[in-house]
């Protein structure tokens, strides 16, 4: 990871096919690949605030943001979301456990 960079506390995980997607205070989604600890390109654009939240659903990853937002990401295309929601919550939105089939 980069070491270098301040301000990159991990608050949320998340993990599918050998990569490793994290959130942090810098409002970024990021991803590791696990299998030569390669850090990839993150996932754009970032919200607005610390992600504090991930999940998988199918091929897809669902970022919660303590800007109150939802983004839906594809795995596979970084750059983009498919959606986002404005102002999804009244809070901050924090899981610390889902499974979504």
């Amino acid at each position: 990871m980069e070491e270098k960079e301040k301000n990159q506390e991990v608050f949320s995980l998340a993990t599918h096919n050998g990569i490793l997607y994290y959130g942090n205070r810098n409002h970024q989604v990021r991803r590791l690949d696990l299998s030569n600890m390669e850090s990839l390109a993150p996932f754009e654009p970032p919200h607005f605030d610390v992600v504090t939240s991930l999940s998988i659903v199918r091929d897809n990853l669902v970022s919660g943001s303590r800007d109150k937002n939802l983004r839906l990401w594809s795995l596979d295309h970084p750059i983009n979301n498919l959606r986002s929601t404005s102002y999804a919550h009244q809070d901050w939105i924090n899981v610390t456990e889902s499974t979504i089939l």
